[in-house]
């Protein structure tokens, strides 16, 4: 229900990710399913060279999107543009790359692990590490294993999922307010929250950021960001809502 409009602060935490590169063939798309650019058929590297390849790229820094890709530039898409043969000049994103871990090689297949930041593209990883390795190189495999603090260990399948029963679902669904732990709190009083639910923009004592509404049972109301009033004059911080959630 309502709790989907939470979905862009949930895509926006940390992701780790289990993968592999096909060393060897470089492609439009960055992935197996591309057009082929450029194969390799000579020597391949040692296990350790690729390690040192993976470790040098941890850390933040400037990371070029892959051409098929949904970002815009001047209101288009990239993955059009690209299917159109006019490819977009993508701007550079700053990303972070927290761990980058050699897994297992079997040449031309390195299998790694990726905890990066939200907008890392792991099909450029694929692509950059061939290409500092002067063989070209492209994602054959891919496995997010966690978003933030949910991870595959509290997972269900599609068909666990469809032999739920009501009581499933309201024993197993988890409350909106536990869907952003990132997030701190900010209960309100009664009076606040129908402020909040109104619209209303309230004076806080807060710091500023972005927070998680609570009522004062503990229920979210939404989302809320505190800032001050620009201007010379120094201004009282103020609770701005995102994200409203009628209350029933």
């Amino acid at each position: 229900g309502q709790a989907t409009r939470l979905e862009p602060w949930l895509t926006k935490m940390d992701k780790l990710y289990s993968g592999q590169i096909q060393l060897g063939l470089a492609t439009d798309t960055d992935d197996v399913t591309g057009r082929a650019m450029a194969t390799h058929d000579g020597e391949w590297p040692e296990a350790e060279t690729i390690r040192q390849v993976l470790q040098a790229r941890e850390g933040e820094g400037d990371q070029l999107p892959p051409a098929f890709s949904a970002i815009q530039v001047d209101g288009k898409r990239a993955h059009r543009a690209a299917r159109a043969g006019q490819p977009l000049d993508l701007p550079l994103r700053r990303v972070t790359a927290h761990r980058l871990e050699l897994l297992n090689y079997q040449p031309p297949l390195v299998d790694f692990r990726a905890e990066v930041s939200s907008g890392y593209y792991i099909r450029s990883l694929a692509r950059d590490v061939g290409a500092e390795l002067g063989l070209g190189g492209c994602l054959s495999a891919l496995r997010r294993e966690k978003v933030g603090p949910w991870s595959l260990a509290g997972a269900v399948t599609l068909e666990e999922l469809a032999a739920w029963t009501e009581e499933d679902w309201a024993a197993r669904l988890a409350p909106p307010a536990e869907a952003l732990p990132h997030l701190p709190g900010l209960p309100l009083t009664a009076t606040e929250a129908r402020g909040f639910g109104q619209g209303k923009k309230l004076p806080v004592s807060a710091g500023t950021g972005q927070y998680k509404i609570l009522s004062p049972s503990g229920e979210l109301l939404g989302l809320g960001e505190i800032s001050s009033i620009g201007g010379s004059a120094p201004q009282e911080p103020f609770l701005r809502p995102l994200r409203v959630f009628p209350v029933e």
